[in-house]
C-alpha cells in the first residue's frame, strides 16, 4: 500500500490579520478630533471674550448712569466758597453765625457784638445776583470772608454763636410737644433721638419733660467752653459735648423763618461708580468733588428769605463750615 498519494494538511496562519492602511485611518481620526477640539476651544474663547466685553460694556454703562445721576443731584464745586471755623464743639453755631453775618446787614456794626440783636436788612439770593449788587459783590464778600471779627473764631462770631445756641435751646424747650415737620416725632423726642440724652427700652413710654430737663441742664453752657462738673461719685469730669445738630438747625429755621440747607462734599469714582467723601484743604474742596444736599429746613420761606448754606463734614468727628455763593 502506498502513502504517497495521501492528502496534504492545510497550514493554518494564526497571525492576526492587520487591516490595510489602518495606521492612516487612525491618524485621520486623531486629526479630526484635534480639529474639533481646537474649534470648540476657539468658539468657547470667542464666547467668553464676547461675554466679558458685554459685561464690561454693561458695567461701563451702569457707571455712566450713576455718574449722570450723581451730577444731576449735586452742585459743582464752583457753586460755593468754603470757610472753615474752629473745631471746638461749637462749629455749627459758629458757621451759622458767619452765614448770618453774610446775610444780615447791620446798620451800625460794632466789634464783639451779637448781630442778631442789631437793626439790619436781609440780603436775599435775588439781591446777591442782581445787577445792582454785581459790581460790589467781590468787595462785599472780602469784608465778610475771613474777617477778624468773624472768620475762623472771631469775637463777634463767638458772641453771635453763644446767642444762637441759647435761642435754639429756648425754642426747643418751649415747643417740646410740637410735631416736627415731616417726621412722626414730637420735638422733645427729636432732641433725644439726635443727642441721645436718655435711653428707653422699646416698650417704655418716653418722658419728654425728663429729656428736655437733661437737655437744658447740659446746653445752658456754650458748646465752645470747657466746662467741668462733679459726677455721681464726686469726681471732676468735663461736661459732655453740646454740639449743634439738625434739631438746632430746625429751631433756628423756625425762629427766623429761614431756609437752611446743609450739604456734604462728595465725589464719584469714575472707574467704579462708588460715591465717597470729598477732601477739604485750606478752605478748598478737591476739584472732582460736588455738593450734595444732606439736610433741608424752612423751604416754605425760600421765596421770602435768604438761604443759609452750611457744609457738614462727616469724616471722623462731624464738623460744620460756612458756604458763600460764588
Amino acid at each position: 500500500m502506498s502513502f504517497s498519494q495521501g492528502k496534504k494538511k492545510k497550514r493554518i496562519n494564526i497571525r492576526k490579520k492587520i487591516p490595510k492602511h489602518s495606521s492612516n485611518k487612525n491618524n485621520v481620526n486623531i486629526l479630526e478630533n484635534t480639529i474639533i477640539n481646537n474649534t470648540k476651544q476657539t468658539l468657547t474663547s470667542r464666547y467668553q471674550l464676547r461675554t466679558r466685553q458685554t459685561e464690561q460694556e454693561t458695567l461701563f454703562n451702569n457707571i455712566q448712569i450713576k455718574i449722570a445721576e450723581f451730577n444731576q443731584n449735586t452742585l459743582p464745586i464752583s457753586t460755593f466758597q468754603i470757610e472753615d471755623v474752629i473745631e471746638d464743639g461749637a462749629c455749627f453755631y459758629r458757621a451759622l453765625a458767619n452765614q448770618l453775618n453774610f446775610r444780615w446787614i447791620v446798620n451800625e456794626p460794632e466789634p464783639n457784638q451779637n448781630i442778631m440783636d442789631c437793626e439790619g436788612d436781609w440780603i436775599s439770593d435775588q439781591d446777591w445776583i442782581s445787577n445792582e449788587m454785581c459790581d460790589n459783590r467781590d468787595e462785599y464778600l472780602s469784608n465778610i470772608y475771613s474777617h477778624l471779627e468773624w472768620g475762623y473764631d472771631g469775637d463777634s462770631q463767638t458772641e453771635t454763636a453763644r446767642f444762637l445756641q441759647q435761642a435754639a435751646v429756648k425754642w426747643l424747650n418751649e415747643h417740646r410737644y410740637d410735631q416736627v415737620d415731616g417726621l412722626d416725632y414730637k420735638v422733645g423726642k427729636y432732641v433725644n433721638t439726635i443727642h441721645e440724652l436718655k435711653f428707653y427700652d422699646t416698650n417704655d413710654e418716653i418722658n419728654i419733660d425728663e429729656i428736655m430737663e437733661e437737655y437744658s441742664e447740659r446746653y445752658q453752657y456754650f458748646a465752645g467752653d470747657r466746662v467741668q462738673v462733679l459726677d455721681m461719685d464726686g469726681d471732676i469730669s468735663n461736661l459732655q459735648d453740646r454740639w449743634g445738630s439738625p434739631c438746632e438747625a430746625y429751631a433756628i429755621s423756625k425762629i427766623y423763618d429761614l431756609p437752611i440747607k446743609i450739604y456734604n462734599l462728595k465725589w464719584i469714582d469714575p472707574t467704579t461708580g462708588e460715591i465717597q467723601m470729598g477732601q477739604i484743604k485750606n478752605n478748598r474742596g478737591q476739584s472732582t468733588s460736588r455738593f450734595k444736599l444732606y439736610e433741608n429746613y424752612g423751604q416754605e420761606h425760600i421765596d421770602s428769605r435768604p438761604i443759609i448754606n452750611l457744609l457738614y463734614r462727616k469724616q471722623g468727628v462731624g464738623h460744620y463750615m460756612s458756604l458763600y455763593p460764588n
